[in-house]
């Protein structure tokens, strides 16, 4: 799987992941969207990423 990587409003950049899903969201503290592998249920007040099962599907 596919998936982007690049932080905030960054040039796209993609890795290439063992994970089967992808991940995107934004940290309420800074306002700034990550991207990345996986998918991973937040702890505390940490808001819930929004995932995604196909190549470069979290831009």
């Amino acid at each position: 799987l596919i998936c982007y990587n690049q932080l905030g409003t960054k040039p796209p950049t993609t890795e290439t992941c063992g994970d089967d899903s992808c991940y995107k969201m934004i940290w309420t503290y800074d306002g700034v969207i990550r991207r990345g592998c996986g998918c991973f249920t937040p702890r505390g007040d940490m808001p819930r990423p929004r995932c995604c099962k196909s190549d470069k599907c979290n831009l």
